[in-house]
């Protein structure tokens, strides 16, 4: 299992220079561009402003999962069109890979994944990192043993997150 902290880089900008309109229709192409390339057992979360969560619950190994942050890194990286003016954001990406005989709880999960993007923002930004065992941000070329366990109704009932119930193509977005 692995959680994905997602963080919209030049969020800001635009709500200051567009409008929170603008900033709006950001948040629903995003929520909508992660929601159609996570596969459909897979959790996406608006943990709130423009932070999104994704739970990975049941992955094979790193390379799974690896694969998942790789498509919503590409989608991401498409321009976004407001009123035809280009506003498009980049995003730095924590992960956070649960292991065998990892005492983690979803919040620490959620922990290690948030200071991973954050050492991704310290370190320039629009790209992605994994939280390894010695409690450092890694590339996400190291290996990694992922077990899955039932954490998905832990997410959703998480204190301040809202589900964006985006994970099927054409679904329309609710919240």
């Amino acid at each position: 299992m692995a959680l994905v902290f997602i963080d919209l880089d030049g969020f800001k900008a635009i709500n200051d220079s567009h409008s929170h309109q603008a900033g709006d229709h950001v948040l629903q192409v995003v929520a909508h561009r992660i929601g159609m390339v996570v596969r459909s057992h897979d959790t996406v979360v608006r943990w709130g402003g423009d932070e999104f969560l994704v739970l990975l619950e049941v992955l094979e190994d790193e390379t799974a999962g690896l694969a998942v942050v790789n498509r919503i890194s590409t989608e991401l990286a498409k321009p976004i069109w407001y009123l035809g003016q280009q506003v498009g954001v980049t995003a730095s990406v924590g992960g956070a890979f649960w292991r065998t005989g990892d005492e983690a709880d979803v919040a620490e999960l959620v922990r290690r994944a948030d200071a991973t993007m954050y050492s991704v923002k310290r370190n320039g930004r629009n790209a992605f990192a994994v939280f390894d065992a010695a409690n450092e941000p890694i590339t996400a070329s190291t290996g990694v043993v992922v077990q899955a366990f039932p954490l998905l109704a832990q997410v959703a009932a998480c204190d301040g997150c809202r589900r964006c119930g985006i994970p099927e193509p054409a679904r329309r977005l609710v919240g």
